[in-house]
């Protein structure tokens, strides 16, 4: 089981425009997208945000 993965780009728009297709073919939705880090992560459909202690 993998819990993260990273990867980098050279091209983020370009990136998020694959990795944002891939992701919803797989079910997957963003967490979060900051275009000015640049950054992103996905999650399952409908996880919400989790925390635990």
């Amino acid at each position: 089981m993998f819990s993260h993965a990273t990867l980098g780009t050279n091209d983020f728009d370009r990136a998020l425009r694959f990795w944002s297709a891939v992701m919803s073919v797989l079910g997957h939705e963003p967490r979060f997208v900051d275009a000015a880090r640049p950054w992103a992560g996905w999650q399952p459909a409908g996880a919400g945000v989790r925390f635990s202690c």
